[in-house]
């Protein structure tokens, strides 16, 4: 009888925590489960919106695997955005949130110069960086040929027009700065204390003390790094157009699905292409999380 009475009060709880949290949920089968479990069906179908969905089974697939040669290219610089962003973005994040760590005037003042950038929308912070890279009038280059250094074409080039972007995307590491400096600050100065009096030197220090200690989170900044850099589109998208001007050098996986979506209809391809972009992110995910997993070090 105490059990029963026990249940009908732990149902009446769950209730009432449901009927509380009903508005997120009712939002997020509308706008997350229906649309994730119908771009799934949509994948297997010939699909133009217009008229009703065909069933094509693997067809769609079997295509992006087999003959579609953009599809091959986007994915190729995307990935190589990808690698190249997130190992530059974590060593200048990382850098300037050592420095930010040492400052002790106007310590609020430079935190905020450095976290502004990321505030900026990301449409006006990619037309400001085209201006700036701009290989005729641009700051960058300007510089550049005062110190007599050729100054690169930048997104005129399709050489140069994925490092462009790299360098924007650590010019906006403003949060990830701000995750590490609030990880240098929560480290027990007890330990450095005792490297120093063992004469450990700072150097010493930072990659045997430092760097493991805020392994953690050198982990979760490079997997949101990689999940994020897999689904870039609007820096591509205002750089290059859609088609990824200078020579497809910025035609990014996103953009191909956007492409092939809202250009051309073809909704049941561009599911297609969405689900294998899913799975790779899946399989990059677990690659890091393998690779770092074994150099990650939690505190028990």
């Amino acid at each position: 009888m105490v059990s029963l009475i026990k249940d009908k009060r732990e149902l009446r709880r769950m209730g009432k925590g449901l009927l509380f949290i009903s508005p997120w949920l009712i939002g997020y089968l509308l706008f997350m489960a229906y649309p994730l479990l119908s771009s799934l069906y949509y994948s297997f179908t010939s699909y133009d919106v217009i008229s009703p969905a065909h069933w094509v089974g693997l067809q769609n697939y079997i295509k992006i695997l087999s003959s579609d040669t953009v599809f091959y290219q986007a994915i190729r610089n995307t990935l190589y955005f990808t690698i190249v962003s997130v190992v530059f973005g974590t060593i200048v994040s990382f850098a300037i949130a050592l420095l930010l760590n040492k400052i002790r005037y106007f310590a609020s003042i430079f935190r905020t110069v450095v976290f502004l950038p990321s505030v900026l929308p990301a449409v006006a912070g990619t037309i400001l960086f085209v201006w700036v890279l701009n290989p005729s009038y641009g700051i960058v280059n300007a510089f550049l040929r005062l110190l007599h250094i050729p100054a690169p074409a930048w997104f005129s080039d399709p050489h140069w027009s994925i490092p462009g972007l790299v360098l924007m995307s650590a010019w906006t590491a403003g949060p990830w700065v701000i995750i590490y400096l609030s990880a240098l600050q929560g480290l027990p100065e007890d330990v450095y204390e005792a490297a120093e009096l063992d004469g450990c030197k700072p150097w010493t220090a930072l990659f045997r003390i430092t760097i493991p200690l805020l392994s953690p989170v050198i982990f979760f900044n490079v997997i949101m790094s990689v999940i994020g850099g897999l689904q870039t589109f609007t820096q591509g998208f205002i750089a290059g157009g859609l088609d990824g001007a200078p020579a497809g050098s910025l035609l990014f996986y996103g953009m191909y699905i956007y492409e092939q979506a809202f250009a051309f209809f073809n909704m049941g391809y561009a599911s297609a292409l969405a689900w294998i972009l899913f799975i790779v992110t899946a399989i990059c995910t677990a690659f890091v999380s393998r690779m770092l997993g074994r150099y990650t070090y939690y505190e028990n």
